[in-house]
């Protein structure tokens, strides 16, 4: 009798703990996105697009543009790698403000360009006098136009990965159109945040409201 009580408590153990802590698929499904910081040269390209000085590309932070991912889980059990294409123009637009912030705080370096007057400028004037050097009528206008034309919003929008993915224990195992071969990694999900883990690092999620 006590052989089958202590085999019965451990049965009941092993269910327990195999179905504890493990995501759901309700859990996953949905849309997460996630903050993908650009490397240097993408963001000096965007500024080169926009006609910026390379003794201006010097006074800006070049680490700090970030591109908005979003991966999507369906209760079809396809999914969908994308960029957000609007977040990500929130992104950029904070990066060219910080960057016309940036020249002004390093504006003594820019005498040989815009002359000695910039020194007396409050950064209202200077931001002024830079959206009336590309012909805009303010700040506003001149970062709405460079959001706008740094970079082809058309080819982000087809940089996407989709297929079908199935869940397995505590991993999500994904096979992109196209291919046979599935791709695993690791997840773990906690309230609003998900963590993909692969080989070689993690990227976290967070759902998208």
């Amino acid at each position: 009798m006590k052989r089958v009580i202590a085999m019965t408590l451990v049965l009941m153990l092993v269910f327990s703990l195999s179905g504890c802590g493990l995501p759901s698929m309700d859990e996953l499904c949905g849309t997460w996105e996630m903050k993908l910081r650009q490397k240097t040269d993408t963001a000096e390209t965007m500024l080169g697009n926009m006609e910026f000085y390379p003794e201006e590309i010097a006074l800006i932070d070049t680490e700090s543009l970030d591109f908005v991912m979003i991966v999507e889980f369906n209760a079809d059990k396809t999914y969908r790698y994308a960029v957000d294409v609007e977040s990500t123009k929130v992104c950029i637009r904070e990066f060219y403000a910080d960057a016309i912030a940036a020249l002004y705080e390093g504006r003594e370096s820019l005498t040989d360009t815009y002359g000695k007057e910039i020194l007396n400028m409050t950064q209202d004037e200077f931001e002024q006098a830079y959206a009336e050097m590309f012909s805009m009528e303010s700040i506003d206008v001149l970062l709405d136009y460079f959001v706008e034309n740094c970079v082809d919003y058309g080819v982000l929008a087809e940089n996407f990965k989709k297929g079908t993915f199935r869940l397995l224990a505590n991993s999500i195992l994904l096979t992109a159109d196209g291919s046979t071969t599935e791709e695993k990694m690791e997840f773990k999900i906690d309230g609003d945040t998900l963590t993909l883990i692969y080989i070689d690092g993690e990227e976290v999620y967070t759902r998208q409201k």
